[in-house]
């Protein structure tokens, strides 16, 4: 979603309101992430409770320059959700928010369309770079085995030299729902790269 800050916190507050019985807002998961997110991040938790195809999970709301997106949708006991259940979850949540966003004109709803291929943000050699990534890395660590850390790494590079638009959530949707990541191990990479993106960011605005 796209809008003020202002109106993305009065929408999440709409929200909170008219949830349904099966989801609710979650004060404790977002007391936890107060204690261990950067100073100037807004982060709001909701919980889903469970029914016969889906765990209890929990579903994490960011407000980033702008822009509010899910980084993450975990299940609340051990264990791990299947592409299909976070999907769902997804798809559940946007859906509570578009009767919302039909009287609030001045924010807008984003849903990466499933059939638009990552070169709609990176150029087909950065694309490649994260096929070959993906490809020969082992889903289970990620990007912790130097050499899958060496093509991730490249990956990364190669979007910060081209001035890609690629959001971090928008690459984690795109691991799990066209190259099949696991939930989890998707997140942790987005995150990667939006750290690293930043670092990079950073370096270049460094006068010294």
């Amino acid at each position: 979603m796209s809008g003020s800050p202002a109106n993305l916190r009065e929408l999440v507050s709409a929200l909170s309101d008219c949830l349904p019985a099966n989801w609710r807002r979650d004060a404790q998961a977002e007391e936890r992430f107060v204690q261990v997110a950067r100073k100037d991040a807004e982060g709001f938790a909701f919980a889903r409770a469970a029914d016969a195809n889906i765990p209890a999970t929990g579903l994490l709301l960011m407000l980033d320059d702008g822009r509010a997106h899910v980084p993450n949708i975990v299940p609340q006991q051990s264990g791990e959700i299947s592409i299909d259940q976070y999907n769902s979850i997804l798809v559940e949540f946007s859906d509570l928010l578009r009767p919302l966003l039909t009287q609030r004109p001045a924010l807008t709803l984003d849903m990466t369309d499933e059939q638009v291929g990552i070169t709609e943000w990176v150029s087909p050699d950065a694309a490649e770079l994260l096929r070959r990534f993906s490809v020969l890395a082992n889903m289970s660590t990620g990007s912790s085995h130097p050499s899958d850390f060496a093509r991730w790494v490249s990956f990364i590079i190669r979007t910060h030299k081209e001035g890609s638009k690629l959001y971090p959530d928008d690459l984690g949707q795109w691991l799990v729902e066209a190259l099949e990541w696991p939930p989890e191990k998707a997140d942790k990479l987005s995150l990667e790269y939006e750290f690293a993106i930043k670092l990079l960011d950073a370096y270049d605005q460094d006068p010294n």
